[in-house]
C-alpha cells in the first residue's frame, strides 16, 4: 500500500517538503508516506470509537483492533498526488543539485503539457521562492485573490477539446 516513509523517494521527497514549505494535506498522501496505515472517514469514527470502548479483546488485541481498522476504514477517495508526481519530485530535488538548478528544473516542469505536473512545478517555485528566497513563508499568488480569477480561464479549461486533439486514455 504505501512505501516505507523512509524510503519515500530516497530522501528527495523530504527535500521538496521542505523546500517548499509543502505539507501532507491528504489522507491518500498521508498513507503514501506512511504516517498512517488505514484511513477511516469522519462519518466512521464514532462507530470505530463505540466498537473499540464495546469490543471484549482477546488474546490478540493487535489482532482485534487490524479487524475493526479494517471494518470501519476506507481507501481514500483520490490518489496520492505525491505518488503521482514522484518521478518529477525525484529529479528534481536530488541530493546533487543546487537550489538554483532546482529552480531551473521546475521552470522545465512549468512548460509540461501535463496539467498537474506544470501546475505542481508553479506551486513549488512559489514555495521555493516564499521559504528559501524571501524567508517569508507568504508565496505571492497570482492571481492574488480569488476575485482576480478571471472567469473565462476557469471556464476555458472545461471547454471540449479542438477536433483533431487525441483524448487522454488512463
Amino acid at each position: 500500500m504505501s512505501p516505507n516513509a523512509t524510503n519515500w523517494g530516497n530522501g528527495m521527497s523530504s527535500a521538496y517538503l521542505g523546500m517548499t514549505g509543502k505539507r501532507i494535506s491528504t489522507s491518500a498522501d498521508a498513507l503514501y508516506v506512511g504516517l498512517g496505515t488505514h484511513y477511516v472517514p469522519s462519518g466512521n469514527l464514532s462507530s470505530l470509537k463505540e466498537a473499540l470502548l464495546t469490543t471484549s479483546f482477546s488474546e490478540d488485541p493487535h489482532q482485534d483492533i487490524r479487524e475493526l481498522l479494517v471494518k470501519y476504514s476506507h481507501d481514500p477517495e483520490s490518489e496520492a498526488q505525491l505518488k503521482l508526481l514522484l518521478p518529477q519530485i525525484v529529479s528534481t530535488f536530488s541530493a546533487d543539485k543546487s537550489v538554483n538548478e532546482i529552480i531551473e528544473e521546475l521552470k522545465k516542469h512549468q512548460l509540461s503539457t501535463d496539467a498537474i505536473v506544470s501546475e505542481w512545478a508553479k506551486e513549488a517555485l512559489l514555495g521555493v521562492r516564499a521559504v528559501l528566497v524571501d524567508k517569508d513563508q507568504k508565496p505571492k499568488w497570482n492571481p492574488s485573490s480569488l476575485e482576480e480569477v478571471d472567469l473565462n480561464e476557469v471556464e476555458a479549461v472545461f471547454e471540449p477539446l479542438s477536433q483533431g486533439t487525441e483524448e487522454l486514455r488512463v
